[in-house]
């Protein structure tokens, strides 16, 4: 009878600290040349392959993020995109932006092995909170994407256009928002 008490609680902390460890997050998919929202951008994740989501109309994908998961965004004619998350405390009422690269190509996105593709970093922490509440992302993405992207922060017109960032769900300035942290 012990044994059967032990295995409940062993089996109630398991699933309790995993579920400690997820976080709703809003994503929005959005072609990084056009910055208008892509509509049935597949997401999966690497550590919960159960989870298989179409942005909708508006590029829009709410999920329960597991900490230190790896996310593969992919569509027909535009580049994949593999994002490594980590995150402590996000606030909900930020919407991650996710900028995809069109392509003249269809790729498949690959099951393993990044060694082959580009990466890029972002630490973001919270303007009032600091390290207490941050996003972490190491990204991957293929080489002929990161110069196309890199052609692109690089011109006049589209400077400053980055991976992915946290936006507000509404307009908001001054206080309340993540910036990139100075190392």
């Amino acid at each position: 009878m012990k044994k059967i008490i032990l295995l409940n609680v062993f089996c109630f902390l398991v699933v309790f600290v995993a579920n400690a460890q997820q976080q709703k997050v809003t994503l929005k998919l959005m072609n990084a040349t056009t910055l208008q929202p892509i509509e049935g951008v597949s997401l999966k994740s690497y550590l919960d392959k159960n989870i298989h989501l179409l942005s909708d109309q508006y590029g829009h994908i709410t999920l329960q993020l597991i900490d230190n998961d790896t996310l593969i965004f992919s569509k027909d004619y535009f580049h994949p995109l593999y994002l490594f998350v980590k995150l402590k405390n996000f606030d909900s009422t930020h919407v991650l932006a996710v900028n995809m690269l069109p392509s003249k190509e269809i790729y498949e996105p690959l099951k393993g092995n990044f060694s082959s593709l580009a990466d890029f970093d972002y630490h973001f922490v919270h303007d009032q909170l600091g390290d207490d509440s941050h996003l972490k992302v190491k990204g991957f993405e293929h080489e002929s994407a990161a110069q196309v992207r890199y052609d692109m922060m690089h011109s006049k017109k589209n400077q400053g256009i980055i991976h992915i960032t946290p936006v507000l769900h509404h307009q908001n300035s001054g206080t309340n928002q993540y910036k990139l942290k100075d190392e």
